[in-house]
């Protein structure tokens, strides 16, 4: 019913799969409600991450191992043991502001895990947006474990997780007590999430819907690139597929701790005191909503969709210049 349910099967079968207990995840993705991944790299030092309700250990570090995306030194160094069960990751980072992977990154995610006999995880429950086939289909990768979430029914709860055939094979010849895999729920697969992926599949998810869509989310990522450029503010704006956003940095960072901890001059702004990206953040979100556009309560990010028109587009292209206005003026 979700890519939490899935992930967490996914992370099962990769320990069972594999022998070994360890997961490797990036500092700064979000993979749902799955504890192996809610922590966070601090100096070096893994915690659960601030608020997390009930975890399953004190010590994440016994479970999980937690690198920065892009760091292909780190990744090397993590898998060597050869004691990590599976790299779950993004194909592209989305929790801390769209991420996008350096140039050969993938390739050798790709080989180095293959190197150590880790399984590889790409989540694209946040990256579906690229297109009709996801990041990963964009980019012709070869996950040994693919999961999606609600976009695959057209935002119905639902998820689907596919394995490479030798999993498969492998899934299909155990023997399990009982109940099967340890996982499992009453409505997972029902009627409804299978029409509604169905459906999504027939008549969403396909390659004229996503010309259009495409085509108006650059239009939005041009547009906003020009708002920030005429207000000489320090933000960026960066786009995967349909879901364009812009944040209060002045590039786009290359991992997680640079997108969480960096020190930026966030008062670029006149009227914004220095560090008080959260009353921005919720201004805008305010200010749009008062208009008529509500946007969705991830960051500054907007999702273009099939119905979408250029007539919305350049009217929250405007509504973001009018605040821009307000807030610069003398």
């Amino acid at each position: 019913m979700t890519a939490s349910d899935a992930n967490r099967m996914a992370l099962k079968v990769a320990r069972e799969y594999t022998g070994r207990r360890l997961i490797l995840a990036f500092n700064g993705t979000y993979h749902g409600s799955v504890d192996e991944t809610l922590c966070v790299n601090i100096l070096g030092y893994l915690i659960n991450a601030p608020g997390l309700m009930g975890p399953i250990v004190e010590d994440p570090s016994v479970m999980t191992r937690m690198i920065e995306f892009n760091d292909v030194a780190a990744l090397e160094e993590a898998l060597a043991p050869e004691d990590i069960a599976c790299v779950i990751t993004e194909p592209v980072m989305t929790n801390v502001g769209i991420i996008k992977p350096e140039p050969g990154y993938h390739d050798a995610l790709r080989e180095i895990t293959r190197k150590y006999g880790t399984l590889l995880l790409i989540d694209e429950t946040h990256s579906m947006c690229a297109g009709p086939r996801g990041v990963t289909g964009e980019m012709d990768l070869d996950p040994d474990i693919f999961v999606v979430g609600k976009f695959i029914a057209g935002g119905y709860p639902a998820a689907a997780l596919g394995f490479s055939r030798e999993i498969s094979d492998w899934m299909a010849s155990r023997q399990p007590w009982h109940v099967f895999f340890g996982f499992g729920g009453t409505l997972s697969g029902n009627a409804t999430a299978v029409a509604g992926i169905r459906a999504a599949l027939e008549h969403a998810l396909n390659d004229e819907n996503f010309d259009h869509m495409i085509k108006l989310a650059t239009r939005m990522e041009e547009g906003l690139a020009a708002v920030i450029k005429e207000h000489e503010l320090e933000w960026y704006v960066e786009r995967i597929g349909c879901r364009v956003e812009f944040r209060f940095l002045p590039q786009a960072p290359k991992n997680g701790s640079e997108a969480l901890f960096a020190e930026v001059p966030y008062n670029t702004v006149d009227l914004i005191e220095e560090g008080l990206t959260g009353p921005l953040e919720v201004l805008i979100h305010l200010y749009c909503a008062n208009r008529g556009i509500l946007l969705t309560p991830v960051h500054e990010m907007a999702l273009v969709g099939p119905t979408t028109t250029e007539k919305e587009v350049d009217g929250y292209l405007s509504t973001i210049n009018a605040l821009v206005d307000e807030l610069t003026t003398e």
